[in-house]
């Protein structure tokens, strides 16, 4: 499913075994040549210590007021705490990192 925004701002996002993992914060676009328009979520969890994490959103679903991913919270909680990314797409070396820990070595067409 290709998202925007809008579906997926401020709404819970969780795992494939419907455990909670945060809430979604921002919303971000793979580049082009990367060939993933489906995009990325960036979720924050916690309340004192917070941490936000980029999940890759190929294959989730929106249920009632929550996304729901293919991944574990395991795997979500694996890829490296990221800083607020400026503008609305990944910077290049963000989102092959982010393809590679959900989905193996991204390749460019």
């Amino acid at each position: 499913m290709i998202f925007i925004a809008d579906d997926v701002l401020g709404r819970r996002l969780n795992d494939s075994s419907g455990r909670a993992i945060g809430r979604i914060t921002a919303f971000y676009r793979y580049p082009t040549d990367l060939q993933a328009p489906w995009g990325v979520a960036a979720v924050t969890r916690g309340k004192v210590f917070k941490s936000t994490h980029l999940v890759d959103l190929c294959d989730a679903q929106i249920d009632d007021e929550v996304l729901v991913v293919s991944y574990r919270g395991e795997k979500i909680e694996a890829v490296p705490d990221y800083r607020p990314v400026i503008g609305d797409t990944l910077a290049r070396y963000h989102a092959v990192e982010v393809l590679d820990h959900y989905r193996g070595p991204a390749r460019p067409v």
